[in-house]
């Protein structure tokens, strides 16, 4: 998208009522519900990251997930009328330290979208995440390897 660092929002693209229902239909999400009956009637982002918990693998599905959601995806590829949203959310908790999490929806294309969509899928103008490697798109993987403990 071409806007400035920190002015876009999944939200402003989208409706917000077919991204919470795009989230409530994913596994990895529901695998996370804390309250059944929270969840069922979220009828915001906001709303529905309250509903869920970090479980045993620390997702950070709090207060930062409706950040996570606005501003921390990726267009990955067209389907059809759909195009599949990446959205990465990082840790809850200090000792998960550097995990992301990422949860994939298709979300219908809204007409305001389609153009900038089609540039990207032809690669007139951007690019989808599906072809990233093909166009040789920089990329960055961490790896950290803890520090062998001194010998006595």
């Amino acid at each position: 998208m071409t806007k400035p660092h920190g002015a876009f929002s999944l939200l402003d693209v989208f409706p917000e009522k077919e991204v919470v229902k795009a989230l409530k239909a994913d596994g990895f999400v529901k695998q996370h519900v804390s309250d059944d009956e929270a969840f069922k009637k979220a009828r915001t982002v906001e709303a529905l990251m309250e509903s869920l918990e970090q479980g045993d693998d620390c997702v950070g599905f709090n207060s930062s997930g409706t950040e996570s959601v606005k501003r921390s995806v990726a267009f990955h590829h067209v389907e059809g009328d759909k195009v599949a949203v990446r959205i990465s959310f990082g840790y809850a908790a200090e000792m998960c330290r550097g995990n992301m999490y990422v949860v994939g929806v298709l979300l219908p294309i809204p007409a305001s979208l389609k153009p900038a969509l089609e540039r990207a899928r032809t690669r007139q103008e951007g690019f989808l995440m599906k072809d990233a490697k093909s166009v040789k798109a920089p990329s960055i993987q961490f790896d950290w390897e803890g520090q062998a403990p001194d010998k006595p």
